[in-house]
């Protein structure tokens, strides 16, 4: 991503609030990154902007989490939970008070701007504060108070004092500094005791108010607390604002004991996990006479009210809270508390579930004339909770009625409620919908009882079967089939009879719903009589591939690939669209339907693609209501089956399908509006049975699927058969006629690509690009070709990665067995922030340029696109986000970079196909070679100055290199006997490589994942950096934390130094290999031996000038091939190493001697750092060097060669095949080429919001963006703040002791080209660190027993310390 950070505190929110994890793995999964960003810039070819069609940003709904158990809350047993189980909420912030007894002395009149007086009679006398005046206030007098006020202590009122707290102006009461605290938490600021009695008023409301402001400050008590009878009271023009209580179940006002009034005052804008606002206990009062209860939230629980005592509300309203969690109501009625409501509003707000009352067993509602319940609130009546009508309902009518949903088994004949008279009971039933709670809930039928009509009741039994039948008509769970009762020539017309019979003329909303199902069932039958083949050949069998969760914890990758499936349909913005769906499933609570835009979104920010999500479906039918009248763009609707074991069949039709088909739809139903890009339209220029050969659903017009109604279009879709590729050459003709309708806004701008053998990898891409993409097929052997290349190319793709991750092909499961999940990438034209590219849950999204020539199989390793893969495959134990992950771009870009080599015979140029600051790290790495070569003191900075945009460089091209060097390495002459590698682990490096082998370990032996934690818990820095120390050492065989040790990683535990000593030295001088060196072994470069022969000899040329006051020493090789074999050089001086370099070329300043030849010696090094003194002749003396201990090449297979020819030889890259690639333009994907045009750099995702059923992919663990290369490296190691855009980038640690990129310059200009410079780089920096400090790199690390010694008179370099184990030499054979 471009280097722009997300503000930490921005992205805490954004957690908080739109992220919220659920399902099994919610705590899991914040242990790793979720969001990854990449910004390069697209080849030349493909340098359109990607972010044209840019938006103001737009948040998206917020998933929930698992609903937390009901319990009830008192002051005695309210505990707080283990953990915060909402996860969506934002963290209470600490209060930031000194404890009362470390605070100073401090006057509060002091602290307080405003005036405090007591009136007593006539009497005016003025107080310092407000706690001053309190304790010196007599029964009945009034505090007059005007301007900002601050407490140091909570304010009491007792002794059965009666005091009126009045407002003469706007009057703010806030908490002083020195406020105390109590259990860590500040404490409330009003107590009231001993039957006291204060009221809160203002003596002119409107010139001034009085406001209790508690701030947001995180308290465990209420803002005011009654206790001992007492009587707080809240008139017209004061308000409570912004209580804060995080665990415990009282905000704004605790009714302990005694009275609380609210008679015209505000409780407003407050926060808790479980309570908001009013709290009442046994024997108390809770009286609401005006006012308003408004702008709070919680999350834990969900209440805004909660009584066990008794709540009277005669007027004021509770409207506009919110909660997303749990099943509580707004307001909730606990076991022996009654709710008396008889005027006032209760709606319009947000809880969870709907319910603006929620009355528990042996709870009770009393309902009077003005109760009004507006919006969606409705009241959960629990068996065994009481229901009462005092007076008739005025405030509702037939039309719009009140709505009770029966929670429990409530019995045929069960008394739902009472009333004072029958005419009472009668007005209620007319106005009462009762429904019982489930899923889906359904229609209660509920009657006048009988024997006292002041009773309203269930149905018996023989009414509830004969209304069973209208709620469940189908013989079938696909709805293909009416039961035989309604299919009778007088069967409806009997229904309704017994119908008006049951109701007796009374109007109530059950008769009507029943009346309507009896209308509806009629028109259905109409329905499929008249389109029964068109609606069963839309029945979709889903796939069975599990699980994306549980298979990324199998898998450990911290994102998760997913599950998909698409269904060909798209649900129409700017509408409610109400859908059913029919479904037919062994466990049908595995199945889930979800929505997402494609291709064109409605803002150029991530959340755009925020997947909503319906889950927990039952077989039979299920409705499902989709709000996107805030929509410009329609959403791709998916079906997902969460698991292998699972067969299932669905059928998805528009819930208005039938009354537009049989041409009855209400007027202006037939159609959305004409500019809802995708109102009206169907696919053109397809069969009916298109959708079995191409993915493409039937019908050439408009309305020709029957299914569609109002609410549903159809967009065309292409699911590969190797078996059919000539079904491409249908679908590229349907994406063309339709790519016409949707530039006409008459359809959706979308489709879907799925691809591999066997549907591994899935595409959402727009339309209109794929159409201009197949411009140039012209026939239906173009379209096979190009499809068999295609497919072909993609597949090899996922195959190699399999194999470079360590993946069995042949294994049906176990830790190594291939996913069965699929790979979902995002092509948009619109999303650019936090970048073009990025990965994120269960997709990655790259930028609709890119699709064309990736999906024609010509450019499938580009820089960014196995950036964000990567991320999607990076394994959790060693994952650090944006550095890992782009061990997998440059596997990608050397395997892609040589087959277009290959394929354009030419020489495969590193520069051309790594990223640029890739490079930049390869040639700084050679800088501090040759300075530790100089200075035997010097320890490069692993760090890089705590430049992020520089030091991720030199991590992955440091282990990069470590473990590439072994993928061709001959375990054969190894002494397994002498550590704990096996045979196993080394036949593993040589089928999928040192890094595939690693994971393989990771992924299948749980005892070594555990000796890798441990070992690395003992780090107080980069623990991430400390298991891959370790886990590298278990892959490789070879002391890889002695290797990071020797270049520069001094955060390693002494622990993990300790292990891994136990493990051989490495058998070369590793750190000399490079991207360069493995380049020279890909274009044919050979070792000394191979040109030679092993009796052979290699010696060098010296040559040795002074120029001023340097020495220059120059060596050479006899031959080209002998040159081109040669990646490194040492030079020695009597004995002692005093230079290295590539090139052979050596400049010694300060005290240069006499220049005396005699005196200088080098050791040349082959590709596969074989010293040439292992080839020297026998007059050649004892060359210093010799490479590390051991350094012989036994074994060890000598790489491939060509003489020095120009084309990489064909397996040169360790592998099979020959892609035919061909080299992009300008040498392909341009490392280091940058975000896109608008690219979002420097925008910022977040924000909470509500569309969908449950928002992003519930379970899925996602959290925000991490980025490539310049934003997010902070990796999540249990560590949630360590997110992309927080002040600790992620050194790979796992919290404390992280570093903070300073403000300052950039090492060597990195992050240059990727949209933007991360803050805290200079915009400008195009200088290394070495050519700014003259070539030298400062010294840095600390003095840990690891110290380089330089042995003299040709010894070999060797190494001492605690942590090292002594070596065992390896001689050629």
């Amino acid at each position: 991503m471009p280097n722009s950070r997300i503000a930490p505190t921005t992205l805490r929110a954004l957690l908080a609030a739109s992220l919220v994890l659920s399902g099994p793995g919610a705590g899991a999964a914040l242990t790793s990154p979720a969001l990854a960003f990449a910004d390069e810039k697209s080849a030349p070819e493909h340098s359109e902007s990607e972010a044209s069609a840019t938006a103001p940003a737009e948040n998206e709904p917020a998933d929930s989490t698992e609903p937390a158990p009901a319990e009830d809350a008192s002051a005695e047993t309210a505990t707080v939970p283990a953990e915060d189980a909402s996860a969506g909420t934002t963290a209470p912030a600490a209060a930031t008070s000194a404890h009362a007894e470390d605070a100073e002395p401090t006057s509060e009149a002091g602290a307080s701007a405003g005036t405090v007086a007591i009136v007593r009679g006539g009497d005016r006398t003025e107080y310092g504060s407000l706690t001053e005046a309190a304790r010196a206030a007599q029964d009945g007098d009034a505090i007059e108070v005007s301007g900002a006020l601050s407490i140091s202590e909570p304010v009491t009122v007792d002794a059965g004092r009666s005091i009126t707290l009045r407002a003469t102006a706007d009057t703010t009461i806030t908490r002083a500094e020195q406020f105390p605290q109590e259990g860590g938490k500040a404490a409330g600021m009003f107590r009231l005791s001993d039957g006291a009695s204060l009221t809160l008023e203002a003596a002119d409301p409107s010139s001034g108010k009085l406001v209790i402001d508690s701030e947001r400050t995180d308290s465990n008590d209420a803002v005011i607390t009654l206790r001992g009878q007492s009587t707080f009271t809240m008139r017209a023009g004061t308000a409570i604002e912004g209580a804060q209580c995080s665990w415990k179940p009282w905000g704004a006002v605790y009714v302990r004991e005694g009275t609380f009034v609210l008679d015209g005052g505000e409780i407003r804008n407050g926060f808790a996990m479980r309570n908001a606002a009013v709290a009442v206990e046994h024997g108390s009062t809770f009286e609401m006479r005006a006012g308003t209860i408004t702008g709070n939230r919680t999350s834990y629980s969900e209440s805004i009210v909660w009584t066990k005592g008794t709540v009277r509300m005669s007027g004021g309203s509770i409207a506009g809270n919110s909660s997303n969690v749990s099943s509580d109501g707004v307001v909730h009625v606990l076991e022996g508390g009654a709710l008396s409501f008889t005027g006032g509003t209760i709606g319009n707000n947000n809880p969870n579930n709907t319910f603006g009352v929620r009355v528990d067993a042996r709870g009770s509602l009393e309902l009077g004339g003005q109760a009004r319940f507006e919006g969606t609130d409705r009241v959960s009546l629990a068996q065994g909770a009481a229901l009462s009508f005092a007076s008739a309902p005025e405030a509702h009518t037939t039309d719009d009625p009140i709505e009770v949903v029966l929670a429990g088994e409530w019995p045929a004949g069960g008394v739902v409620a009472t009333a004072s008279s029958p005419e009472v009971a009668r007005t209620a039933l007319e106005r009462l919908s009762v429904r019982r709670a489930g899923t889906p809930e359904k229609t209660a039928s509920v009657g006048l009882d009988a024997a006292d009509q002041r009773r309203i009741t269930l149905a018996s039994a023989d009414v509830a079967a004969l209304f069973d039948l209208l709620d469940n008509p189908f013989a079938d769970n696909l709805g293909l089939r009416l039961r035989d009762e309604l299919t009778g020539a007088d069967a409806l017309d009997g229904l309704r009879a017994k119908v008006e019979e049951h109701f007796a003329g009374v109007d109530t909303p059950e008769r009507r719903v029943r009346l309507q199902q009896i209308e509806d069932i009629e028109r259905y039958a109409a329905y499929l009589d008249a389109h029964r083949d068109e609606l069963a050949d839309t029945v979709r069998e889903l796939s069975q591939l599990g699980d994306p969760w549980a298979e990324a914890q199998r898998t450990q990758q911290g994102y998760q690939f997913d599950n998909l499936d698409a269904t060909g349909l798209y649900l129409k913005p700017g509408r409610v669209n109400e859908i059913l769906v029919y479904v037919e499933a062994d466990d049908p609570s595995k199945l889930s339907v979800a929505w997402r835009q494609v291709g064109v979104t409605d803002t150029n920010n991530y959340p755009s693609l925020n997947l909503g999500q319906k889950s927990g479906l039952v077989n039979g039918v299920n409705r499902i209501t989709v709000d996107l009248t805030g929509k410009t763009y329609g959403s791709m609707l998916y079906l997902r089956n969460d698991s292998t074991e699972n067969a299932a069949r669905v059928r998805i039709e528009a819930a208005d399908a039938p009354a537009v088909a049989m041409g009855a739809a209400d007027d202006g139903a037939e159609a959305a509006s004409a500019n809802d890009a995708g109102g009206t339209g169907t696919p053109a220029g397809t069969e009916a049975g298109g959708a079995a050969s191409a993915g493409t659903p039937g019908g050439t017009e408009a309305g020709s699927s029957p299914a569609l109604g109002t609410s549903l279009g159809e967009h065309p879709f292409y699911e590969h058969d190797p078996a059919h590729p000539e079904r491409f050459w249908t679908f590229v003709q349907d994406i063309r006629a339709y790519a016409v309708r949707a530039q006409a806004g008459q359809v959706a701008d979308m489709t879907l690509i799925q691809m591999g053998d066997r549907g591994s990898a899935q595409f959402a891409v727009s339309a209109t690009a794929m159409a201009k993409a197949y411009s140039g097929i012209s026939s239906e052997a173009e379209a096979i070709a190009y499809i068999e290349k295609s497919n072909t190319a993609i597949q090899n793709r996922l195959e190699f990665y399999w194999a470079f991750d360590g993946f069995d092909p042949a294994q049906a499961s176990g830790p190594n067995a291939i996913t069965t999940a699929r790979v979902h990438t995002a092509f948009t034209r619109t999303v650019s922030s936090p970048s073009t590219m990025y990965a994120y849950g269960r997709y990655f999204h790259m930028p609709e340029s890119t699709a064309a020539s990736f999906l024609s199989g010509d450019d499938m390793y580009g820089w960014g696109m196995s950036h964000e893969y990567g991320h999607m495959l990076d394994n959790n134990v060693i994952a650090v986000a944006e550095e890992t992950n782009n061990l997998y771009s440059i596997a990608g870009s050397r395997h892609g970079g040589i087959e277009a080599s290959r394929a354009a015979g030419t020489a495969f140029n590193p520069s051309a196909y790594y990223h640029v600051n890739a490079m930049n790290a390869t040639k700084r790495r050679d800088a501090e070679l040759a300075q530790m070569a100089a200075d035997p003191n010097y320890v490069p900075d692993w760090m890089n100055g705590n430049v992020w945009g520089t030091y991720i460089w030199t991590h992955v091209t440091t282990w990069w290199n470590g473990l590439h060097f072994f993928d061709d390495w001959d375990y054969a002459g190894y002494d397994f006997s002498a550590s704990p590698y096996t045979e196993e682990i080394a036949a593993d490096v040589e089928a999928y490589g040192a890094y595939g082998a690693t994971l393989r370990i990771l992924r299948g032996n749980p005892a070594a994942v555990k000796t890798i934690e441990d070992l690395a818990s003992n780090a107080t820095t980069g623990v991430k950096y400390n298991r891959m120390a370790v886990a590298f050492t278990m892959g490789t065989g070879y002391n890889f934390a002695e290797y990071l040790y020797e270049l520069g990683e001094r955060d390693l535990a002494p622990e993990v130094l300790e292990w891994c000593a136990q493990y051989p030295s490495m058998p070369r001088k590793v750190k000399y290999f490079s991207l360069n060196t493995d380049a020279q072994i890909i274009n044919g470069a050979k070792t000394y031996e191979e040109i030679v022969g092993a009796d052979g000899t290699v010696e060098p040329e010296l040559t040795v000038e002074i120029v001023g006051n340097a020495l220059r020493v120059t060596a050479s090789m006899s031959s080209d091939e002998l040159t081109r074999a040669t990646t490194a050089w040492e030079l020695y001086r009597d004995g002692q190493l005093v230079g290295f370099s590539r090139d052979g070329a050596f400049e010694l300043t300060g005290d240069v001697g006499d220049g005396d030849p005699a005196s200088f010696s080098v050791v040349a090094y082959d590709v596969r750092l074989n010293p040439h003194t292992e080839l020297a002749g026998d007059d050649a003396g004892e060359e210093p060097g010799g490479g590390e201990e051991g350094g012989g090449s036994e074994g060890e297979e000598p790489g491939d060669g060509s003489g020095g020819e120009v084309t990489p030889p064909e397996d040169g890259d360790g592998s099979d095949g020959d892609g035919e690639v061909t080299p992009p333009e300008g040498g392909g994907q341009e490392p280091g080429g940058g975000s896109d045009d608008g690219d979002g750099s420097g925008q910022k995702p977040g924000g909470d919001g509500g569309e969908g059923e449950s928002g992003e992919d519930s379970g899925s663990g996602e959290q925000p963006p991490a980025g490539e290369d310049g934003e997010g490296s902070g990796e999540s190691d249990g560590s949630e703040g360590e997110e992309p855009g927080s002040d600790n980038p992620g050194n790979g640690s796992s919290g404390g002791n992280q570093v903070t990129p300073p403000q300052g310059g950039s090492d060597s200009g990195e992050g240059a080209g990727e949209g933007g410079n991360r803050p805290g780089t200079s915009a400008d920096a195009g200088t290394s660190r070495a050519e700014e400090d003259g070539g030298k790199l400062a010294a840095t690390g600390d003095a840990l027993s690891l110290l380089m010694m330089v042995a003299a008179a040709g010894s070999a370099l060797a190494f001492a310390g605690a942590a090292i184990a002594a070596r065992i030499r390896r001689t050629r054979s």
